[in-house]
């Protein structure tokens, strides 16, 4: 449920950034009323909501874990984007010109989350009249199309257990930052399905790759966490070709 606030940063938000640009960039009662930041909390295994045109809003994660996915034409589902905190949900829905934008990789909720939105179009007028805030967005965006493009080489030429070491490592280098990491240990609520959705193999063959990379030192993958017991090996297989 949507609660309408004053546009503010949140003490607790590990957000900052972004959001704190935002907030930065407003200016009177008018102008923080016209960003409409709202909060939205989604509970786990649901869809965050989307909006008409009209009505549409980026969304800021501040806290919990989702996925942007796409469904392919034989049914399976294809995870494209881990949305970790502090990133945008869905760049599409809060920078696309079009009249009605094309979204065709919804996005669920890994966990609980909460939600931070604003309207789109207030935020669009935004950066165009805040050169500093503009500069920012453009590189969270080039920030996304980098992790596209890792994604795309990994799954082309790395093996099942590089593809499945990558994508740890890549996640973990994230959350290093956030301060969520804790002795080579770091929160991993993905099940074997959404490994294998986000790196192309069957559960089994996950299965089967997560107790290699286990026997053999590198990490172990359980209870909705991953810890490491030789990074650098990690690394070495997250490159193997």
């Amino acid at each position: 449920m949507a609660l309408p606030e004053q546009a503010r940063r949140c003490l607790s938000c590990p957000a900052g950034g972004l959001c704190e640009a935002i907030i930065a960039a407003t200016g009177d009662a008018a102008d923080r009323a016209a960003l409409d930041q709202r909060f939205v909390t989604v509970a786990a295994g649901q869809q965050v909501p989307k909006f008409e045109r009209s009505t549409a809003r980026a969304f800021i994660l501040c806290s919990g874990w989702a996925f942007r996915y796409r469904i392919l034409p034989d049914g399976r589902r294809s995870i494209v984007r881990l949305v970790l905190p502090s990133q945008l949900v869905s760049t599409e829905a809060a920078f696309s010109g079009l009249a009605v934008p094309q979204i065709d990789t919804p996005v669920k909720a890994l966990t609980d989350l909460q939600l931070c939105g604003y309207s789109a179009a207030s935020l669009r007028e935004k950066c165009l009249a805040t050169p500093a805030l503009m500069a920012l967005v453009l590189d969270v965006l080039i920030a996304e199309v980098r992790d596209a493009y890792d994604l795309t080489a990994a799954l082309a030429r790395r093996s099942a257990q590089g593809r499945i070491a990558f994508l740890v490592l890549s996640v973990m280098k994230k959350l290093v930052p956030e301060g969520l990491t804790q002795n080579r240990r770091y929160p991993l609520p993905l099940r074997q399905q959404h490994i294998a959705d986000a790196v192309g193999l069957t559960t089994v063959h996950v299965s089967r790759v997560l107790s290699q990379l286990r026997e053999s030192g590198v990490m172990t993958v359980s209870d909705g966490t991953v810890s490491f017991h030789d990074v650098q090996a990690c690394e070495r297989a997250a490159a193997r070709g």
